[in-house]
């Protein structure tokens, strides 16, 4: 499962614009991020959650959450849905110097990340109704 984590995260590293069909789903509410989602890479697992690519443009440089001094403009990976459980995680993520995912790699994350309730009014609850929309 490592061994395909690592592989999916390298191919984003080349998966930019071109490559994905991004549909925005909103603005942040503050206003300092657009955020999207290819509804053409959503797929059931097999363990039976739903995952679906996402895009985070950010309006303004972000310093990495991993605690390295780097900034990003953009993020991009995988979100991982228990469309039952309304829960989720973030399956992978790799950080873009650049908007909409281009530019230089500044970090990626290959590792699963734990699972979270939805926040209500969120992008990522709209992310959610997206993804389990016809898997519940």
């Amino acid at each position: 499962m490592k061994k395909i984590s690592l592989i999916l995260a390298f191919l984003a590293c080349f998966a930019g614009p071109a490559a994905a069909d991004w549909n925005q789903l909103g603005v942040s509410g503050r206003g300092t991020t657009d955020y999207y989602v290819d509804i053409h890479t959503k797929h059931q697992t097999t363990d039976g959650t739903v995952a679906i690519a996402y895009l985070y443009d950010m309006h303004k440089m972000r310093e990495c959450e991993t605690g390295e001094p780097k900034m990003y403009l953009s993020r991009s990976g995988d979100h991982e849905f228990d469309c039952n459980a309304r829960t989720y995680r973030v399956a992978s993520c790799t950080r873009f110097a650049d908007h909409m995912a281009s530019g230089q790699v500044v970090s990626t994350d290959a590792a699963p990340g734990e699972w979270s309730q939805i926040p209500p009014r969120s992008s990522i609850m709209k992310m959610y109704k997206v993804a389990c929309s016809a898997s519940r």
